[in-house]
């Protein structure tokens, strides 16, 4: 990962603080997969975002990741038009991610 600011979705994080801890986060992650196996280059993913923490996370994290893995992602949400504009404004939430919002 190169050094300085390492995420464009994260956005500048103005603390070095944050931006250490980010790169820790991102790190182990990164150590995961790689010593897990989860993907090869060239794999495709699926991420499923809520909106909620967790998947905003991992979806942030694997955006960081994406290029260095080699891997496309995509993201998926869906919508189960029982929460009315709650559920309104978190598909927009996602929509606004996944262009980089």
């Amino acid at each position: 990962m190169a050094k300085g600011i390492p995420c464009f979705c994260f956005g500048v994080l103005k603390k070095a603080k944050e931006r250490s801890i980010l790169i820790v986060v991102i790190e182990k992650v990164l150590k995961y997969i790689l010593k897990q196996r989860l993907v090869r280059p060239g794999d495709r993913l699926a991420v499923a975002v809520s909106a909620g923490a967790d998947s905003v996370a991992l979806l942030r994290v694997l955006l960081d990741l994406r290029q260095e893995l080699g891997i496309v992602l995509s993201v998926a949400h869906f919508h189960h038009q029982i929460r009315g504009a709650e559920a309104d404004a978190d598909e927009q939430f996602v929509k606004d991610l996944r262009q980089g919002g």
